[in-house]
C-alpha cells in the first residue's frame, strides 16, 4: 500500500450508516491512477469523470474493506 493509496482512503472517511467511504474527488493523472489501483485492489470504486464517460467530476469511494484498513491503521496509532 503506497502513502498515496492510504492518503486517499483516509480522505474517503467513513459513512457509520453504511460502513463505506464518502467520495473523494479526482483531480489529475495521479490521483486517478491511485484510485485506479485501489478498484484494482478491490477497495473502492470510481464513479462519474471523463475517463468513465462522465461529464460529472470523477469520485473514488472506500468499500469496506478500504474501510477497514484505515480504520486497522489509527487504531494501531492508538496510545493503548
Amino acid at each position: 500500500m503506497t502513502p498515496a493509496m492510504l492518503k486517499m482512503l483516509r480522505e474517503s472517511g467513513h459513512d457509520p450508516l453504511d460502513g463505506r467511504g464518502y467520495g473523494v474527488e479526482l483531480r489529475g493523472a495521479g490521483e486517478w491512477a491511485t484510485a485506479r489501483a485501489l478498484v484494482a485492489a478491490s477497495l473502492g470504486w470510481i464513479e462519474g469523470g471523463r475517463p468513465q464517460g462522465s461529464e460529472l467530476p470523477g469520485l473514488f469511494f472506500a468499500n469496506r474493506d478500504g474501510v477497514a484498513i484505515v480504520a486497522a491503521e489509527a487504531e494501531d496509532d492508538m496510545p493503548w
